[in-house]
């Protein structure tokens, strides 16, 4: 078994890239192409190596999601309730970010896992809502009604629990802190009793153990799918 060498050059620099070539099979039908799974290095016209591929789009995706995050901070710090307005902003967030790693990994199983615990999840909760809305049990603390359950808590403890099941504790732990944040606001914000985001957080738990599983064993969580 050999190693080839394989370079292109462009207006910036120079891509190298190191393939594995398989050893001549017997028969005499030569070499044989196989596609690289060796990682691809950049140089820059400073000789500088800079690693790219998969991997390093989803740490950028961390980052910019986080950036994010610290803005939206800063930009509600100045409101009348600060910890209302992040809890609002996290109950998309969050669940986006859900979709955003799928993606980027180019996860299609994960996609439709979350995709569909999603769906059930809102399923569940706008029926509870629908039917309870007017029940001693759906008056909310200001006096409101269809309190139970907590939207907001199920949907950010969704996309949190798809995170820890599917990526793992780096990408689900950040995450279930920030849906915790975001079911206290409401109680802060006298929009929910403490019953409402605790079923919240239940059928998201629910849901996810139905329909969210890890990788197969032997495939990496941060494998992209081929």
């Amino acid at each position: 078994m050999g190693v080839q060498l394989s370079a292109s050059f462009g207006v910036k620099g120079v891509v190298a890239q190191l393939v594995r070539a398989p050893a001549c099979h017997a028969g005499g039908r030569g070499f044989e192409s196989r596609p690289s799974r060796q990682p691809t290095f950049n140089l820059d016209t400073g000789g500088n190596v800079v690693k790219t591929g998969p991997e390093m789009s989803v740490q950028g995706l961390r980052i910019i999601f986080l950036l994010t995050i610290l803005g939206c901070f800063f930009f509600i710090l100045g409101s009348r309730e600060p910890l209302v307005i992040a809890g609002n902003y996290l109950q998309i967030a969050i669940p986006c970010m859900g979709f955003a790693v799928s993606i980027f990994r180019r996860d299609r199983e994960g996609f439709g896992q979350f995709t569909g615990a999603l769906i059930l999840m809102v399923i569940v909760v706008q029926g509870i809502k629908f039917f309870t809305g007017d029940w001693a049990i759906g008056v909310r603390p200001y006096g409101g009604t269809k309190s139970f359950p907590s939207g907001h808590a199920a949907a950010s403890f969704q996309g949190a629990f798809f995170l820890y099941r599917r990526y793992g504790w780096r990408w689900g732990a950040p995450m279930v802190v920030l849906a915790a944040l975001t079911a206290y606001s409401r109680i802060y914000g006298q929009y929910h009793h403490w019953r409402d985001v605790i079923v919240g957080f239940s059928i998201a738990f629910l849901i996810d153990r139905l329909f969210v599983f890890p990788p197969a064993k032997g495939i990496s969580k941060g494998t992209p799918s081929p």
